[in-house]
């Protein structure tokens, strides 16, 4: 996984991928800032599967979620999530990321479950379902997905 020394001209918060003994690397995050900005960036939360962090305008959380994941799991991580990165601010709040919960198709049960479970705290699901954000050989899905609090529409929201 990436540090901030493999992207010149960013300053990185990173989140290292796993690497098991067989088969492919999963996971890992980063948040990578242009060195151009001018703005300090507090990082609020870090676990193996978000970081979270307080900009000038706005607060991201930024996730990835194994597909082994149980939706209930990763609602309870974001929860937690969510009220830490929250707190340190009151600024509009964006969730992103993969969630390995598809909205899109008949497989969709778990992103189901996991838009009633955020839109419960008030986050909802701006992604659209005829848009994939997986694609590859054997098929195409809707997993990457964007979250946003009510409070995002309700303003003339601008993360510049």
């Amino acid at each position: 996984m990436v540090n901030s020394a493999d992207i010149p001209g960013y300053v990185c918060e990173y989140v290292p991928c796993k690497k098991p003994d067989i088969g492919r690397p999963y996971g890992g995050l980063v948040i990578a800032i242009n060195n151009k900005f001018n703005f300090k960036v507090n990082y609020t939360y870090k676990s193996e599967s978000i970081i979270g962090a307080v900009f000038p305008n706005f607060c991201l959380l930024a996730a990835y979620f194994n597909p082994a994941w149980e939706v209930e799991d990763i609602l309870l991580e974001l929860i937690q999530a969510v009220k830490i990165t929250v707190a340190a601010s009151n600024k509009p709040l964006i969730l992103m990321g993969d969630f390995n919960c598809r909205i899109d198709g008949i497989a969709a049960q778990r992103g189901e479950l996991l838009c009633d479970g955020l839109l419960a705290m008030d986050l909802h699901c701006i992604s659209d379902d005829n848009s994939p954000t997986y694609l590859c050989w054997n098929g195409k899905s809707c997993i990457d997905l964007v979250f946003v609090k009510q409070s995002v529409f309700n303003s003339s929201f601008d993360i510049s």
